[in-house]
């Protein structure tokens, strides 16, 4: 193995995990609710992208389920429940990513 070799890969998992995000995530403290069926959680959203929402939420659920997503003055967005750790919850949307960020809006635009 040649020096260039080894220099190529990142030195730590966090570094190799940010190469891997497909959109840029935005911080945001956003009052939301996520439904899930006749079910309502009240919900912080603590950053989102075109792709999905990190939430603090109070509930652990269970991963593939369905739900929306309501963030106070944007709407709602339909989305999956992908992970929970910690007292947070990272949903995927189901819409195309142009849609969303047309809809996130300002939430998404730089500060």
């Amino acid at each position: 193995m040649t020096a260039d070799a080894t220099t190529t890969r990142p030195s730590d998992g966090a570094a190799e995990k940010a190469d891997r995000r497909e959109h840029r995530r935005v911080a945001t403290n956003r009052a939301g609710e996520l439904l899930l069926g006749p079910l309502r959680f009240p919900c912080a959203v603590l950053d989102v992208s075109d792709g999905g929402a990190q939430l603090s939420l109070g509930e652990t659920i269970a991963p593939l389920s369905p739900a929306t997503l309501r963030i106070v003055n944007v709407g709602a967005l339909h989305c999956r429940v992908v992970w929970n750790k910690g007292g947070r919850t990272g949903v995927r949307f189901l819409h195309d990513a142009n849609w969303v960020r047309s809809r996130l809006g300002e939430l998404l635009a730089p500060a």
